[in-house]
This record gives structure tokens, sequence and C-alpha cells, in this order.
């Protein structure tokens, strides 16, 4: 969390985000010792802290117009209730019932006090050890707090930034969140300077919504409004709607306009007792389109980056369903937003890709810890900071194209040189929502291998057109298991006589999709998510993307769901794909496991123990032994080419050699051999030595060439083709099973879930992103259910073990240190 820290002076602090122009903050004289019964707030636990703090507060009346109280979060609707059981902060005294407690969701600014331990502070710059201290676990404790009480607010309020106080023992710290990271102040003693903490809370108190972050175009739905009771209509089971199990459809079953069945069941489940309801608005150029959500089906796993939200959303328009997705996208780049893409992809035909509903950015809301990180740097003059920190937003230039153009020509001004800055490790967001009208499944719902198959191949379709289609050539750049999707269509069967429902692949999330000529990236995690991102790109994520990448991911895509779902002679698969995906199972290592010997060394996919093939008995170990074996090709005929190019030229090579021969060396270098010049043995004269050297051989580097059958391997990932035909065949061979998957779930009622997979915890992430991993996203996995993704971040315990045997065996045969 370090790299997203800002630190900035109270008075700065104040005057920048706490005195906006169109609130006129009259001076006001602060209370005579009103923090007094704080003084031994060192010695106090945390409750003890925050109860006298909140007396003190109400008792000075320092909040005018409002209320600082504790309400605890609902234990249904959040999911970390044992880590923020009881949290404090202020609310409008017009959000407070006269009997009850406030709802935890209308809270303004938050409050988290912790108990007093030496070097616990999570924003000092004192580097501890958090594993081995008890300060560093405090340390860390704390800073978990911190992050997941702003992150669930993120998740739960609608909010541009929030502003939290952090009290620990008798110092106070203020903190301003968005999705870039945080700028706090420094830590101030309230005891010794009450008046500075009793300014910032009466201002806080004082400040609008739209002052203290909340989105102008979200509107906050009470029980008693007319689109709150909409929604619960909305919810109500409809008989007319439509399963959406593969079967043969019977004539007049089916109308123009249908509902599926899983897609109102997953919005009547975010409709949860305790979790708010909004009203969100998106714009698209002159069009302007409102819909209803409630709680996300998709929650961002960070507090920093992208912070995709999704919702079933009801579209106050059509009255139909639409998945909404709410998004801080990067636009520190020059990229296509998605519905830019999407709309091409649409308008080019491309099949199995959303159908794009509208899009835009949420008017002017960009992300500005990025520009004060420059600030404070000396990137950024001092002179248009007002201009950075406005409440609504930010600028629309670009960081970069503001410096140049408003940097100040005065040369005196003191600031570090250009070679010496530092660059900025923040990123900029805007504030971006994106609707499309298919609401889809995880892939983790397919119910047999042979369908797993089909629905990659659906989704290969999609990415294949779109890389050969003359006005798009674009590729994804992200195909990971939270973009490959399940969507039901309606189709005809095979006789052209009847219709049936068939469950058909849907290529999601296209935000990073870039034209097949662009460069690489400039920022390498801007690409992909790392699990399943091809080998190649693992070792230069600098490098542009090709296609042979892209059809690695979704070879891994395939590795993935067929160990983790299908009958296999894999005893243990959550440590099998944990080893696969990440180097020795950790995390946010993903170079150099298992994926890249399989795929770089040894061209086959094995178990670990027993040591072995991994095989499925189905289909599934032809299409996957032969990808595998087309991709290890790839690798060897690429690494020849490099060495080729990397080989000296035989003109060059001679050269040297008579150079070399010669006693052409420079006076200088001769003096330098001569003037230290050390006797060595001369072992030819040693029988022994001469006798043992007469049978060795001059050593000759392995020949690396590649033979045709693999050069004809290579060829066949170089681009589609072959892949398609290669899968299409495979479909109708008569070996699949429809009973190879280790338990099938039932038909799902509730949610679709079209998040990621096993991608990363933030790490965005685009997690990524994970992939994680885009993120999304990071923390130690619990134990897994049987038809819940495994999450690769836990090294196995087969490998410790080895690792600690082969440790004992090195040490074994280690020379004994002399006494």
């Amino acid at each position: 969390m370090a790299s997203s820290i800002v630190q900035l002076d109270h008075s700065r602090f104040i005057h920048e985000f706490l005195s906006p122009p169109h609130i006129n903050f009259r001076p006001k004289r602060a209370s005579i010792g009103p923090f007094a019964q704080l003084k031994c707030a060192n010695d106090l636990p945390e409750n003890g802290i925050s109860e006298r703090f909140i007396t003190a507060v109400r008792t000075h009346h320092l909040t005018p117009g409002s209320t600082l109280t504790t309400t605890p979060f609902d234990p249904v609707s959040m999911e970390r209730e044992a880590e923020h059981s009881t949290p404090t902060a202020i609310y409008r005294s017009t959000d407070v019932p006269k009997r009850g407690l406030p709802h935890w969701a209308d809270q303004k600014v938050s409050f988290l006090f912790n108990r007093y331990v030496a070097g616990a502070d999570p924003f000092d710059e004192d580097d501890l050890d958090e594993d081995y201290t008890g300060a560093g676990r405090e340390r860390k404790k704390l800073r978990d707090r911190v992050t997941g009480t702003a992150e669930l607010l993120f998740a739960a309020q609608q909010r541009v930034f929030l502003f939290m106080v952090l009290i620990i023992g008798t110092r106070f710290r203020l903190l301003r969140w968005d999705r870039a990271g945080v700028i706090v102040t420094p830590s101030v003693d309230y005891i010794e300077q009450p008046a500075l903490l009793c300014d910032c809370l009466r201002r806080l108190a004082l400040l609008d919504d739209i002052s203290l972050g909340f989105d102008p175009t979200a509107v906050r739905l009470r029980p008693c409004d007319a689109d709150f009771l909409r929604m619960d209509a909305a919810a109500l089971d409809d008989p007319s709607d439509v399963d959406h199990t593969e079967r043969q459809i019977d004539e007049g079953e089916i109308g123009d306009f249908f509902v599926f069945r899983y897609v109102r069941s997953a919005f009547r489940d975010s409709l949860c007792a305790n979790w708010p309801r909004y009203r969100l608005r998106i714009r698209d150029h002159d069009d302007t389109r409102e819909y209803l959500v409630g709680k996300p089906l998709h929650l961002p796993s960070d507090i920093v980056g992208r912070g995709t939200r999704g919702y079933v959303a009801f579209d106050c328009e059509t009255q139909r369903f639409v998945w909404l997705k709410d998004v801080w996208r990067a636009c520190d780049l020059a990229a296509e937003k998605e519905g830019d893409i999407l709309g091409k992809l649409n308008l080019a035909g491309v099949v199995n890709v959303p159908t794009l509903v509208c899009h835009g950015d949420v008017q002017d809301q960009t992300t500005i810890t990025s520009r004060w990180w420059d600030i404070t740097h000396g990137v950024c003059p001092d002179s248009f900071s007002r201009e950075c920190t406005s409440p609504g937003g930010t600028r629309k230039r670009k960081r970069d194209e503001t410096i140049r153009e408003e940097a100040p020509s005065d040369t005196t001004r003191q600031s570090p040189p250009a070679t010496a800055r530092e660059p900025c490790p923040l990123r900029r967001h805007t504030h971006y929502r994106i609707a499309v009208e298919e609401v889809a499944m995880s892939l983790a719902e397919f119910r047999c291998g042979k369908q797993l198959a089909s629905i990659v191949l659906d989704c290969l379709h999609a990415h294949h057109q779109s890389a050969t289609n003359h006005k798009i050539r674009m590729l994804h750049r992200d195909i990971s298991s939270g973009n490959v999707l399940i969507y039901p269509k309606v189709r005809s069967d095979e006789d052209g006589k009847g219709l049936c429902m068939v469950w058909t692949g849907l290529l999601t999330d296209w935000e990073l999709a870039k034209h097949i000529d662009t460069e690489g990236s400039l920022q390498a995690n801007r690409i992909g998510t790392h699990q399943f991102m091809s080998v190649n790109l693992l070792s230069d994520p600098f490098q542009a993307v090709k296609v042979p990448d892209e059809l690695e991911s979704f070879f891994h895509v395939l590795v993935y769901y067929s160990v983790r779902y299908l009958r296999s002679n894999c005893p243990s698969p959550n440590a099998w794909i944990n080893t696969y995906f990440q180097a020795d199972g950790v995390p946010n290592m993903y170079v150099g496991g298992m994926k890249t010997v399989a795929i770089q060394r040894e061209g086959m996919l094995s178990t670990v123990v027993p040591p072995g093939p991994l095989l499925f008995n189905s289909p599934m170990d032809t299409l996957l032994g032969d990808l595998i074996k087309s991709f290890f090709a790839h690798y060897k005929v690429t690494e020849h080419e490099f060495r080729q190019a990397l080989s000296p030229l035989p003109s060059s090579s001679s050269a040297a050699s008579s150079s070399g021969s010669g006693n052409a060396a420079p006076q200088g270098s001769a003096a330098k051999r001569t003037k230290y010049y050390v006797p060595t043995p001369r072992y030819s004269d040693d029988s022994d030595y001469s006798e043992d050297t007469t049978e060795w051989k001059p050593y000759k580097p392995p020949d690396t060439t590649p033979t045709p059958d693999e050069l004809e391997l290579a060829r066949r990932v170089a681009d589609h083709d072959f892949t398609l035909e290669f899968i299409a065949g495979l479909l109708r061979d008569e070996g699949w099973s429809d009973d190879d998957r280790i338990s099938i779930p039932p038909v799902p009622t509730s949610k679709p879930h079209p998040g990621p997979g096993p991608k990363p915890t933030p790490a965005d992430t685009d997690t990524d992103a994970a992939p994680v991993p885009k993120r999304r996203h990071k923390a130690a996995p619990k134990q897994q259910v049987a038809d819940a993704p495994a999450q690769p971040g836990r090294r196995p315990a087969t490998a410790r073990r080895t690792r600690s045997q082969a440790h004992a065996a090195s040490s074994k045969t280690r020379p004994a240190r002399r006494s």
C-alpha cells in the first residue's frame, strides 16, 4: 500500500478538500478542553476510545447538523462483519431515526479507532517486519481494517471519493480515498492541538454530499420511493419466464420477448434487505438512460484499481434486465472505451460478443491522487493544484499534456531534475459505465467436458472474427476464466424444423482490446490476467500481444476448468491448479512454475504425485495433448529464431578470432596483465592430470534446430484456423460422456457469475485482475467447496514437503565447516 499513499500537511489538506468555494465556513472558537477525557487514550482499548470520543463530540457539538454514532454492519449483507463489527461514522441528522439506529450505508465520513501500539500506524514510513514483531502484526491488522472499510464503502455506496478519520490513541489522521490511492495527513496529537481536530470535524459535518465524494448521477432509493417498489415488483416470479436448460422447445413456448428464469432470480438476490438500492444514470452522447440496481453480483477485491462492479440492472425505459458494469477505467494511456469497441464488433457482425446498449463516462469524475503525487514530488507545479481538486472531478486533458502546456517558465524554481524524477506509481482513472443486453452465466456452470469445449470454441470464433475482420483487426488481450461466459440461445435444431435451447459461449470484457498491429504495452500490468497469460508474455510483458499468445490463454482456460471440474487421474485438483498457475504456489509469482515447464520444456500435462501424464479418459486428452504439443513446438521455433538472430556474422567472428590470436593488444592492458601476474601451477606436468584429460572431449552444444514435424506443429498455433477446425472435429467424436463432471451443480436459480474465476486477488489486477490478476486482485484461500473455482495462491503441502526434503538432502552433502 505504500506506493498508493500521498502525504499532505493539514493546512493544505483542509484548503484543498475541506474548503469548497460554495460553502462559507465562519470561524468558530474551539471549546476549552473538548477531549480532556481522552488524555489517557493511549492506555485505553478501542471501545473505550470510541465511546469517550463520541461523548466528547456530542457534548461540545463539534459536528453541527450531523451526528457521530456507531452502527454495526448487517451480518447478512456484509461478508466481513467480523472485521468491521462496530463502525463509527458521521450521519446527517435527517438520516438518524427517532428510534433505533441509522442505516450503515447512510454514513458520510467513517471513523476508525485503534488502541495505541508503538509502530502500529500503517501510514508511518518506518519499515517494520510485519511477520515477526508484535507492532508489525498490529500494523498489518490495522491496515487491513482501514482498507477493508474503504473497500466496502466503495462497494455499497456510489462514491467518487471518501473521507476517513483514523484515531490511534491520542493521535489522528485525515484520509481521502479514491480509486488511485489515498492522501493522508501527518499524525497529530489532538490533546495538544484540539482546535485542529475540532475544525476538521466541523468542516466534515457541514460539507454537502458532492464535496464528501458522493456521485450526483446516482440517486439513493428509499423504501417509500416508487422505483424501490418497482424493483420489488420486477423481482417477483413470472410464469412467462423461460427455463434456460438445454432442451427441445415446444411450439409457442417462447415469445418474441422473454426473460430467462435465472436472470430474474439473480436480480431478486441482489435486493438484499440491508443493502442500499440506487438509480444510476448513463449518458451516451445526447441520450440518457436510467437503471435500477441493488447489490452488485461482481465486487472488486481491492480499493485501488478499476473497482469493477457488475449488476443485473432493471432498465427504467424498456422494463428489461441488462448487465451493467460500473468501472474506473485507466485513462493514462490512449485506449478506446469498451463501449466503442463493442460498437465496432456489433456493427461488423462479430458473433458471440455482448450487444451494446449504451455507455459513457460519468460526468468528469476522475481520480486525483496521482496528480497530487506529482505535486508533492515536484513534477506538477503548485499553481494549478486547485484545478486538480475540484469536488466533481478533474480536468479532461491528460496529465502529461497539462504539464507540458502549463509548466512555469521560471527556471529558478527549485525542483528535482527531469532525469532524477521518480515515475508516478499511481494511475489516473475515469468513472465509466456500460450496459449490455446479455446477462450471462459463469463458465463454471458447464455440464460436461463436451459442452466446455463447445463454449470455448464459440469464444474462439468471436476472437477469430475480431482479429481477421479488415475493419476491426483487434485482439482481446485479456482471455481469462472470468471473460469466457455461458449464454443460452434459442436456435434451430439439426433438422431445421424445430427450435432448441443451446448454451453458447460469450467473450466479454473487451476493455483492454487493441489493434492487432499495436506495439508492446507501455505498462505491462495493463495486459491480461496473469494466471492465464502466455508464458511468452509473462517472461516479457512489454512486448506486443500476438495471436499465439491469445490461443495459449484459451488453452489455459481449458486446462483450468478441465482439471477443476472433470474426472481425471489428478488426486488433488486444487493443489495441481495452484502449482500450475503460480510458481510453486507462491502468490503473485507466475513465471517458472509448472505451466512454464509444461509449455516450454515438456510439451505435456502431467501429475505431480504420482508422476505421470494427466489423463481424462475422454477426447479432452486429445484436445489438450495436441494443443500443448503445438505450443511446445512454437516456443522451440521461436527460441531457435531468436538464437539465429543473435548469432554473429561469419566475417565478424573470423575477424575476432584473428585479432585474438595476434599480439596487437594495447600496451596498457599488457602492462596491467604483467603487473598483476600470479604464477599458476602447470597441470600438464602432472601425469595423472594428463591421463585424465586425454579422455576429455570438447563440449558440443545440443542441436536445437526444429524438425520438420515441429515446424508444422508450430504453424498450427500461428493463427486460428487449425484450432477452430481441430476442436470442431473433436466435438463430433462419440467418445464424449455426458457425466464426466465431478459434481454437477443444480440448475442455477440464483445469481449468474459473470465475474472472474481464479483471477488474482489483487493483485486487477486489471486484475487485471486477476486477474487477478486484473482482482480481482489477495488473501490465503479458504477450503474450497466442490463447485467453487480454486483460487491459486497457496503453496500445496506436497510442494512444501519436497522443498524441505531437498534442503535436508543438500545439507547432508554440504561440507562441514572448519572449526
